[in-house]
């Protein structure tokens, strides 16, 4: 599987302005939710935390209308420390009406331990043991072979390029800066990412 990277958005404010404006936001979700409806092929930028937020989101929302389309689907999560930052905002609701309505919820954390953290995702779990399971790989080396991604079955994903730990508690709108990618019609990518996710899935403790 090539490598993903995303340039930085055009729109974007200069890092050294650190402000972000309600237009920003609002502008990034009209993209994304564009190429959602659509069923754009395009691959769209993300690099801040915020554009993260905004991207599972949307994701999480196509999960949810294609459940509510009858078509019951499963959601992969392969990610660090899993901050509260990007997945336990707006997204949660997504994830907890995914879970309501049967949707099945794969988390594996590459990290030592979520103790300290204690995800607000990963509580899902607690509600919903039979639909939301989730798995610690008990390390945290090979980040630079390791790459984060959420995939919705198998075609729509946001994708990061392998990088060192975050401490999730450090998180903020505009740090860290993470290249990655969004798709929401791309199974010739997203199939390599479910067997990829798959395989170091089986190879994980329950």
């Amino acid at each position: 599987m090539s490598l993903l990277t995303a340039p930085r958005m055009r729109s974007e404010r200069s890092r050294h302005d650190r402000h972000l404006s309600p237009d920003a936001v609002r502008e990034y979700e009209d993209v994304l939710e564009r190429a959602r409806t659509s069923g754009s092929r395009e691959s769209l930028p993300n690099i801040y935390p915020w554009h993260s937020a905004v991207a599972v989101d949307q994701l999480m929302k196509l999960a949810n209308e294609r459940q509510a389309d009858g078509a019951k689907q499963t959601v992969r999560l392969l990610t660090g420390s899993c901050p509260d930052f990007v997945y336990g905002r707006d997204a949660f609701k997504e994830f907890s009406k995914f879970v309501d309505d049967g949707g099945r919820l794969k988390i594996l954390a590459w990290t030592k331990s979520l103790d300290a953290v204690r995800p607000k995702l990963t509580s899902l779990a607690d509600d919903h043991p039979d639909q939301v399971e989730v798995r610690v790989s008990n390390r945290d080396d090979l980040n630079d072979q390791i790459p984060h991604f959420l995939l919705v079955e198998d075609g729509a994903y946001r994708y990061e390029v392998p990088h060192a730990a975050v401490d999730a508690s450090t998180c903020s709108d505009f740090e860290p800066e993470v290249p990655a990618k969004i798709s929401f019609n791309d199974e010739d990518n997203g199939r390599g990412l479910r067997e990829f996710f798959d395989e170091l899935w089986g190879a994980m403790e329950p």
